[in-house]
């Protein structure tokens, strides 16, 4: 086998707690410690096979920690745009896989869970038919596409029922492909589960890492620092994937983990915690961890969990899942689902920034803000079996969304060439310029060809703020204005005459009616129509200068906005430059002074669940249900009050994105 065999050079001591973990400082390996390495240029993956490391625990006292079963995960050039993620640790401890750090387990019927590689106890112990292998080369008849280098070992429980599970991890581009295959060794069917556990580690020191969740997101507050709670989740609620960040607003090290899309089997529940409370061999989900609102994430793990289900005598399941950087959003799976013979990657920003602290050039343009940003593409040839597989005039092209346009300097169409087996083309990019007229979640898409027939698409979304710009529409709209103004006649906001257009507010307080509305108010909601505009035409309006972000302090958008309700019906906005979801609304009574969540609010009869938006090409009402649906900037939404209570809305955070302005916002 190609075993790596590691002997104690020095003792490294590092002062200091190590949050989180039951360690001061690191010895570093046994003499009888063995490992195998799987890695390309982008990450490395390493799996314990034999021995133990050496490390003092929380008393200052030496401690034999075993390795087998145990992986370690780590960037070698990781994101391909910086060279600070360079050789950087993604699961605590790498490039040494050891203890509770990141592991699988398997529980059966109501045993206590059994963790792969607990050999010294007697629990298992390697297969002598599969034992772990480094595959360095392709093996003959491999599918095209999935014939490159893997890692693979089998360990079987010692225990009667007696299971096996497999381990076959290969890399594909920036993402560790694990295909885990449980097999039931008794001669009777058993309730068989699979579980795997990852310490997270994208900063220096192992803590402070922020998750991000798209449909969940993340909320800044002004009383309190960035900090956010532990979160399981069950059945659908099961996210595709999820990132955790080593900082809130400048993203560098990004770790993904993808559950359900591509060839993935999405596991039943997903958690994600502080690793002190996830790491236990006998925590199972979902009883055996219940987050705690108050308790925030300062050292980020994962626990994925497959769950028991009856496995006849002798009968396999396979699972799949993926490990590794969070910078591209790449598809490598054909219609079939199989896997691919390149991986098709695009890389940008998950936000466009705003930034109204430098607008002084005088140019109306300018005072847009949004900030432009930078696509690029690349194509990985997966493939290293032998034969003509090499990707020939591969070719890009980029479709971009109303709401972005090509920078001048940019084509759609990008010449990539020839992409020779098991290498990575150089990257071909375009600059896109937002150009205000449309915010929030948009979606563009590159799509591959090649002259031999390969060919793929790939899309990814960014997250675009309210520009200083409105686009209006023929016939009424329900509209907001996410700004603040020194005069907020909606004569001067948009720059309009009166007599040329209609503006209505409901009132839910006094005449239960429609009245004529004169000033824009902060959350506030209205009808809206320019008299001028013809059917089936738009016009963008570019509003005042004295426009302001809300909620701002020392020059970011870090304040709570308040937006009262009636009870009845009332018509609100979104008064922040970025959308925020359903989910991160909170609910404040007054009368029983608490304040709760939006979903929470419903479950105490002060508010409906479903919100009204007009959508004005449908000309009918999108109803926004789910705490997954986006609350967007510029948009007027009905929501329907029981009590009289507040909306609380809190700044997103999101990935890549700043609100940048003068003192007062301006």
């Amino acid at each position: 086998m190609n075993h790596r065999k590691i002997v104690i050079a020095a003792i490294i001591l590092l002062f200091g707690v190590l949050l989180g973990h039951n360690a001061f400082a690191t010895l570093g390996p046994s003499v009888d410690y063995e490992d195998l390495s799987l890695s390309n240029e982008y990450i490395r993956f390493t799996l314990g096979v034999k021995g133990t490391y050496t490390e003092y625990d929380a008393d200052g006292n030496e401690v034999a920690r075993e390795v087998p079963g145990r992986y370690a995960v780590m960037t070698k050039t990781g994101d391909p745009t910086t060279d600070e993620d360079n050789n950087c640790a993604m699961t605590y401890g790498a490039p040494y896989p050891r203890y509770y750090y990141a592991y699988w387990k398997v529980k059966v019927g109501d045993d206590t869970p059994v963790l792969i590689g607990s050999g010294s106890d007697g629990s298992g112990a390697w297969s002598d038919t599969n034992p772990p292998t480094l595959y360095s080369t392709p093996t003959a008849g491999n599918t095209l596409g999935v014939g490159g280098p893997y890692l693979e070992g089998t360990w079987v429980t010692a225990d009667d029922p007696a299971v096996s599970v497999t381990i076959h991890a290969s890399l594909v581009r920036d993402l560790i492909r694990y295909e885990l295959t449980v097999t039931n060794k008794s001669k009777t069917t058993q309730s068989i589960g699979l579980a795997m556990l990852g310490d997270v580690q994208v900063t220096s020191s192992d803590s402070g890492e922020y998750p991000f969740v798209s449909g969940i997101g993340l909320s800044r507050t002004s009383e309190s620092e960035d900090a956010f709670p532990g979160t399981i989740w069950s059945g659908t609620h099961v996210p595709d994937l999820f990132d955790i960040y080593d900082t809130v607003d400048d993203q560098v090290r990004v770790a993904r983990c993808i559950l359900d899309q591509q060839d993935c089997t999405a596991p039943n529940y997903i958690a994600v915690g502080n690793f002190k409370d996830l790491a236990g061999v006998s925590v199972w989900l979902p009883d055996g961890y219940a987050p705690n609102e108050l308790v925030p994430i300062t050292d980020a793990a994962y626990l994925l969990q497959w769950k028991q289900a009856s496995l006849g005598a002798g009968k396999s399941r396979t699972y799949v899942t993926y490990y590794g950087l969070g910078v591209a959003s790449s598809v490598w799976t054909g219609s079939d689902n199989e896997q691919d013979s390149a991986v098709a990657a695009v890389q940008g920003p998950g936000s466009v920034r705003f930034d109204s602290s430098t607008n002084d050039t005088g140019d109306p343009e300018d005072d847009l803000t949004p900030s432009p940003f930078t696509i690029s593409a690349y194509v990985y040839n997966t493939c290293v079996d032998p034969g003509n597989y090499e990707l020939q005039d591969v070719s890009a092209y980029l479709y971009l969304p109303d709401g972005l346009d090509l920078a001048s300097t940019s084509s759609a169409a990008q010449e990539i060439g020839n992409v020779p087996i098991g290498t990575e083309s150089t990257a071909v990019s375009w600059s896109v310029v937002p150009n205000g007229k449309y915010c929030g979640e948009l979606e563009y898409y590159v799509v591959f060809t090649s002259s031999n027939g390969w060919q793929q698409t790939v899309s990814r979304t960014i997250m675009v703020p309210a520009a200083k710009r409105k686009v209006l529409n023929y016939g009424y709209q329900m509209v907001s204005v996410p700004f603040g103004f020194n005069n907020p006649s909606i004569e001067h906001v948009f720059g309009m005459t009166a007599g040329l257009f209609s503006a209505l507010y409901y009132d839910a307080v006094d005449t239960k009616d429609y009245i004529s509305l004169d000033n824009v108010e902060s959350g506030q909601g209205f009808w809206m129509k320019v008299h001028a505009i013809k059917s089936g035409k738009t016009v963008a309006y570019d509003i005042a200068d004295d426009a302001s972000i809300l909620g701002e302090s020392y020059g970011k958008q870090s304040k709570e906005q308040y937006v009262e309700l009636s009870k009845g019906w009332n018509m609100v906005g979104n008064p922040f430059v970025y959308p925020i979801y359903v989910g991160q609304l909170m609910v404040y009574n007054e009368s029983t002074n608490t304040t709760c969540s939006f979903a929470d609010a419903v479950q105490k009869s002060w508010i409906s669940r479903t919100i009204y938006g007009w959508n004005q090409e449908t000309s009918a009402y999108d109803r926004i249900k789910t705490d997954d649906c986006l609350i967007e900037p510029w948009k007027g939404y009905w929501v329907r009050a029981k009590k009289t209570v507040t909306l609380v809305f809190r700044p997103s955070i999101w990935p890549d994105s700043s609100v940048s302005s003068l003192s007062g916002g301006y």
